[in-house]
């Protein structure tokens, strides 16, 4: 009896060891619950002197870095939207102007046909730091009669006023240092042969950084804001990052020659996956090849980022918790 209580010691001692294997099996197949939740795209918001109770009739609208537009109206009583088409105004008491690039460089606003309706300012490339830009919506000019004598006696109503729209967008951080092995440089093709970088994004890993190199007018297809992928090398077709992982998002960071790219997913991978990006440079203009010889054909790379599902690792550590029971299992018999 006692050399049984001995061997069933021994095999519950395996046993432990092997349900320890599978505690410490890798989670990366497993949906993270701490993950932040998806930011809400800025409400429209609307202008109104009469809504806001400080003196300074401001509407403060924040552009976050994720978000590459913003909405915003004007009162039903404004007659104008200043400053002037591709203007903005640069200072909250709205008496300097200047171009609208030139404030923030990638800035774009979708004037309504009417100061009531949508007016809506889109930043595809975040600037370094935070920038304000400024819109007035200008009130109506109403003479104020006077309360209580009427004529020059008695006191003067309270006359509108203009309301100004205080757009703050949001700066974003350098780019990011990326991997000399995650650099994919565009380069001109001689045959049809494809200039394809390889990368993988571990199952134990939540983003990966890559860059398209440091040449000047660099482009990603497909674009950030389309928070899509190319489904083959040739970018023949493109699918949203969401109908694969739900919560998979493409950013940049820096702007320019040096921007970064960050492919980041939280959620559960069923499987493992093979995504595309390109990487190009346009062709030169006819002057410039003349000048420099240069051939004139586009330049370009493809991307080809293996996202791991963690299934397999997963796998085999079960499979080997499997093998560990089932010889224990046998030694112990044989034992008898």
């Amino acid at each position: 009896m006692s050399t049984l209580r001995r061997r069933l010691s021994v095999l519950g001692r395996f046993f432990s060891v092997c349900l320890a294997l599978v505690a410490v099996a890798p989670k990366g197949a497993h949906c993270d619950h701490d993950s932040n939740p998806s930011v809400a795209p800025d409400t429209e918001r609307t202008c109104n002197a009469n809504e806001i109770r400080e003196d300074k009739k401001i509407l403060p609208l924040i552009l976050e870095p994720k978000a590459t537009s913003i909405s915003f109206k004007c009162a039903a009583d404004s007659t104008a939207l200043e400053p002037a088409e591709n203007q903005v105004f640069v200072d909250e008491i709205c008496s300097i102007s200047q171009q609208l690039t030139q404030a923030c460089a990638t800035a774009s606003l979708e004037r309504g046909t009417s100061p009531t309706e949508t007016h809506t300012l889109k930043v595809n490339t975040k600037p370094a730091q935070d920038t304000h830009l400024y819109f007035k919506c200008k009130a109506a000019n109403v003479s104020a009669p006077r309360v209580g004598g009427g004529g020059s006696f008695g006191n003067p109503q309270s006359e509108k006023k203009d309301c100004i729209v205080k757009i703050t967008v949001k700066g974003v951080s350098p780019a990011t240092i990326v991997p000399t092995a995650h650099i994919c440089d565009p380069k001109e093709q001689t045959d049809d042969s494809v200039n394809l970088k390889e990368v993988t994004l571990e199952a134990d890993k939540q983003s990966i950084d890559f860059s398209c190199g440091n040449e000047a007018g660099a482009q990603l297809t497909p674009a950030t804001s389309l928070k899509k992928f190319c489904t083959d090398e040739g970018c023949q077709e493109q699918k949203e990052l969401s109908s694969v992982w739900s919560d998979a998002a493409l950013t940049t960071a820096g702007s320019g020659a040096a921007t970064s790219y960050t492919l980041s997913i939280r959620s559960e991978r069923k499987e493992d996956k093979d995504i595309y990006y390109k990487c190009s440079v346009p062709a030169s203009n006819k002057t410039k090849v003349e000048e420099d010889g240069a051939t004139g054909k586009e330049k370009s790379c493809v991307l080809k980022i293996t996202v791991k599902s963690g299934e397999t690792s997963l796998a085999a550590a079960l499979m080997a918790v499997s093998s560990c029971l089932v010889g224990q299992i046998i030694l112990g018999l044989l034992s008898f």
